[in-house]
């Protein structure tokens, strides 16, 4: 009897020595840390980081480079448009988008009126990013080109001109700078087929706003 329980009490101490060298050599590893919370950006601050203006209006004047042109329809003439373009151009690859104008002159016996509709490509040619790697948001000069048609309406009474509409396809090359990535300054230079031997290529100074 006294046999069995030394026996008893000898196995008990041998379990209890192997469990405890067990853990020593398989020790629980440690909890993982809690990352700190950080505080969520409000649904506002979320849409007022990511907007970018894409959409406004532009206007500006347009000069005829050709002599006969100018003498018929005026030096001067209005330019105004439409634009689809986000200013926001700080990338590689630019952006295009279509782009609508159009350019009018009238004076007695004479009126000229241009509807260009291009597929335009700007890109940045430098500025700073902010923190959050958007486009800085001061004055950023930019440059691109266009392609086209260029529909339009001729009447000049002097050169017993009237054209009606008519479409010939023409391009540009551009160069502008913007400004807190909603208004821009442009200069433009409108190549364009000639419509009754009247060559309409120029000069396009514009100013523009994106909402």
């Amino acid at each position: 009897m006294n046999r069995l329980f030394s026996g008893a009490v000898i196995a008990i101490g041998i379990t209890l020595s192997l469990t405890s060298l067990t853990k020593a050599q398989n020790p629980t590893p440690p909890p993982a840390p809690v990352p700190p919370a950080t505080e969520k950006e409000t649904p506002t601050e979320q849409r007022e980081r990511r907007r970018v203006p894409a959409f406004g209006p532009q206007i500006g004047f347009f000069f005829p480079t050709s002599g006969r042109t100018r003498d018929a329809f005026g030096e001067t003439w209005v330019n105004y448009g439409i634009g689809f373009q986000p200013l926001d151009l700080q990338t590689r690859r630019g952006s295009a988008t279509l782009d609508i104008a159009a350019f009018s002159a009238r004076r007695s016996g004479a009126r000229a009126f241009v509807v260009p509709i291009s597929l335009i490509y700007k890109i940045a040619l430098g500025g700073g990013r902010d923190v959050e790697g958007e486009t800085d948001r001061g004055i950023n000069p930019y440059t691109g080109f266009s392609l086209g048609l260029y529909l339009t309406d001729l009447r000049a009474d002097r050169y017993n001109v009237s054209s009606g509409w008519q479409g010939g396809f023409g391009g540009s090359a551009l160069f502008g700078v913007t400004y807190q990535r909603s208004i821009f300054v442009e200069a433009r230079y409108h190549l364009i087929s000639e419509l009754k031997t009247f060559d309409l290529s120029g000069l396009n100074l514009s100013v523009g706003a994106r909402f």
